[in-house]
């Protein structure tokens, strides 16, 4: 029963305890601490005032020197605009047309070499209109002496590929004959392509198995819009009447009459034949 007892009053004792140390922690702070904490915080925001109040005086500092220096450039540029002769109206156009040309040359830039090929024009009036442009006074005020020398550089990196020829020509030598002028690796490298040299050049080919040295033959590398390549199993209806032709195989007639020099035969044409397209 002691033991009991004894054991009780151990766990009141240790409640007690506890309970005194619990409000010793929530226990408030007294008013001289609560002014002294308050100073330090007072003192806290007066420090970073007086550092505003720097960095505002260094603020405006720059502004004063941002808007002298921007005094100074205006001075400047109007300095340069006396010598040059010229007024900022001048400059702004001046400066358009620069813009534009460096808009054209950005286009230009975007064409394939083959297409760029074809629109030579256009890049020979660029590099015209750069070298007027380059020749005006105005062109040494640094900023479009800057601009100038860019659009330069873009044109000179154009690359503009020269198209192979659409036709090369052959003259024949001594005992050449369709057959082996056909079979050569620089005109079609197969003998039985004679018949497009034959039909290239009917006019002055009489016989196919008749031709002369000296003779100077068109060797065709590319068909035009007008040309028809014959294949097998091909006839002047048949090719009259497809849709990319004619579309009607009624007009065979206009395919004959002109290319009567090659077809002797209206019934009769020969693969690789190259036929011209009245019309086309």
């Amino acid at each position: 029963m002691k033991k009991y007892l004894t054991i009780t009053l151990v766990i009141l004792l240790t409640l007690i305890l506890a309970s005194a140390s619990f409000a010793q922690q929530e226990r408030k702070i007294t008013l001289e601490e609560y002014n002294a904490l308050l100073q330090k915080w007072l003192d806290r925001e007066a420090a970073a005032k007086q550092q505003i109040a720097i960095e505002d005086s260094i603020i405006a500092d720059l502004k004063n020197k941002y808007k002298m220096t921007e005094q100074e450039i205006a001075q400047l540029q109007q300095e340069i605009y006396d010598l040059l002769g010229v007024y900022e109206a001048d400059v702004n156009n001046y400066q358009n047309e620069v813009a534009a040309l460096k808009n054209q040359v950005e286009a230009l830039r975007a064409l394939t070499p083959e297409v760029l090929y074809q629109r030579q024009s256009e890049l020979e009036a660029a590099k015209q209109k750069l070298a007027a442009l380059q020749n005006n006074s105005m062109a040494n005020i640094p900023e479009n002496e800057s601009r100038l020398s860019n659009i330069s550089d873009n044109l000179n990196n154009l690359k503009v590929v020269v198209p192979k020829p659409k036709n090369d020509t052959y003259t024949v030598a001594k005992g050449d004959n369709l057959w082996k002028i056909s079979s050569k690796p620089d005109i079609y490298n197969d003998p039985f392509k004679w018949p497009r040299i034959w039909s290239a050049n009917a006019e002055s080919i009489k016989d196919p198995n008749v031709i002369y040295a000296d003779q100077v033959f068109t060797i065709i590398r590319e068909l035009d819009k007008n040309q028809r390549l014959v294949t097998k199993g091909d006839n002047l209806k048949k090719i009259a009447g497809s849709s990319e032709v004619y579309n009607d195989p009624f007009q065979w007639t206009k395919i004959y009459e002109a290319n009567k020099s090659q077809i002797k035969d209206p019934n009769l044409i020969y693969p690789e034949q190259i036929l011209i397209l009245p019309g086309k």
